[in-house]
């Protein structure tokens, strides 16, 4: 299956924490580097700094072998909240809500339209890092299929954790979790493992090229 991934930034939702108790943090002048220090700062997934990325994902050549020809819409809003929890640590909360319209994948199936289920995950990371950043906390999958075939039916969790490093124009890092599942309806137990590596490089005015492959 192919797949293929747009993510656009809501900049009108990415505000500096201050009611959090991160009033210390200070914006950059303006110019070509407050854009860049904004779009490195949106790449940080354990950033002081709330954000609403809209990941939207197309995968193509999804079905049966007789009817694989189907084309999946997945829109994954991804509100990333920060809350100063002491002077030297933020707890970062990143939850990932998928809204997905499913053709019908073999005969006789409908297609079907909803939102899938909720994983949210929440790091405990160091409120002045220098240029290596790290978080760790628990990531969790909640069953809010609204539909049988856009749900695991299982409730899963697991531990998380994401490191990166900024240096210059770059923003190197990874992500990675994995998640059991201890109770629910669905068939099967759950046992997945993620990790999704990135590499940014930025350029003038708040533009990046942007490499981060989600491996299960």
């Amino acid at each position: 299956r192919l797949g293929l991934s747009v993510c656009a930034v809501l900049t009108g939702l990415l505000l500096l924490i201050g009611a959090a108790g991160a009033a210390d943090t200070k914006a950059p002048a303006g110019g070509d580097d407050s854009a860049t220090d904004l779009a490195k700062q949106t790449q940080n997934p354990v950033a002081n700094l709330i954000s609403v990325p809209f990941q939207n994902n197309l995968s193509f050549g999804a079905g049966s072998k007789d009817n694989k020809d189907n084309v999946v819409w997945v829109l994954n809003i991804q509100p990333v909240i920060p809350f100063r929890i002491s002077q030297h640590w933020n707890l970062i909360t990143r939850t990932i809500v998928p809204i997905i319209n499913q053709p019908s994948l073999f005969p006789q199936a409908e297609n079907v339209f909803g939102m899938g289920d909720i994983n949210p995950t929440v790091f405990l990371s160091p409120a002045d890092p220098g240029k290596a950043i790290w978080g760790v906390g628990p990531t969790m999958t909640f069953p809010t299929g609204t539909d049988q075939h856009l749900t695991s039916g299982k409730y899963s969790a697991g531990p998380a954790a994401v490191g990166l490093f900024m240096d210059g124009p770059w923003v190197v890092g990874a992500l990675v979790n994995q998640q059991w599942s201890f109770a629910g309806w669905g068939e099967g137990d759950v046992n997945a493992f993620l990790i999704q590596p990135f590499l940014n490089y930025n350029l003038p005015r708040g533009w990046y090229l942007s490499a981060a492959p989600i491996i299960t």
